[in-house]
């Protein structure tokens, strides 16, 4: 029986205890919050920019249509890839072209100098006459003789569009006898490359006919012999 009473004042005891507890604190610090208690120092600022990060995902998948996983790698790509043709999307400025250099063309007044017939030694000097048809500086690069009977002379500035220089030509026909056609090529840097002057003629030996002549007068009639 003593056993009995001791345990009921003990539960008398904890109920009094317990109902003075939740009392207390439903009276002096107000109804317990769960959510409140549960945010501590610093816990706003995260939920805050939880909230933050949530409306601009949605309002840029609204802007540009994207629907699905917003954290996808793809994304970004796209909007530089789209930002970059919205940037050079002006009008295109088209290079100036280099206007094409012009070609020069070498045309001779005469290709062939025709001397007639001459007596062996007898030097042989003409000029030849060399125009720019084309629409570049034409430049002679350089030039071949048929053999050393022959030399030329010519200025070794470039001659522009529309102008021409002399180009003066010599045959020596020092130990040449018989027909003569001689040549000199010169090499420009227009077209055509080559251009090439000949001489043309024949040669006698010295005093070739002089003494036929010569006899020929002494044997004639001094009457007919013309005086003067």
């Amino acid at each position: 029986m003593r056993v009995f009473l001791f345990t009921l004042s003990v539960s008398i005891f904890l109920g009094l205890s317990l109902y003075a507890a939740i009392w207390y604190t439903q009276t002096y610090l107000g109804p317990v919050d769960p959510l409140a208690s549960s945010i501590e120092v610093g816990h706003l600022e995260n939920l805050f920019a939880e909230k933050v990060s949530d409306s601009q995902e949605a309002s840029f998948e609204e802007d540009w249509g994207w629907e699905g996983d917003s954290s996808s790698t793809d994304k970004p790509e796209e909007v530089e890839a789209e930002n970059e043709e919205e940037k050079f999307s002006g009008p295109i400025v088209e290079k100036k072209k280099e206007a094409p250099k012009g070609i020069p063309r070498g045309k001779l007044n005469q290709s062939i100098h025709d001397f007639g017939s001459i007596d062996e030694g007898v030097r042989i000097d003409h000029t030849f006459k060399l125009i720019n048809r084309g629409t570049g500086d034409l430049r002679i690069v350089d030039f071949e003789v048929g053999c050393g009977c022959t030399m030329v002379e010519f200025p070794r500035t470039p001659i522009p569009p529309g102008k021409s220089i002399d180009i003066k030509a010599v045959f020596d026909s020092k130990d040449k006898l018989g027909p003569q056609n001689k040549m000199i090529r010169l090499r420009t840097n227009g077209s055509p490359r080559n251009l090439e002057l000949f001489f043309k003629g024949w040669v006698y030996p010295k005093n070739f006919g002089k003494e036929e002549k010569k006899e020929n007068k002494e044997d004639m009639p001094k009457d007919t012999v013309k005086k003067g």
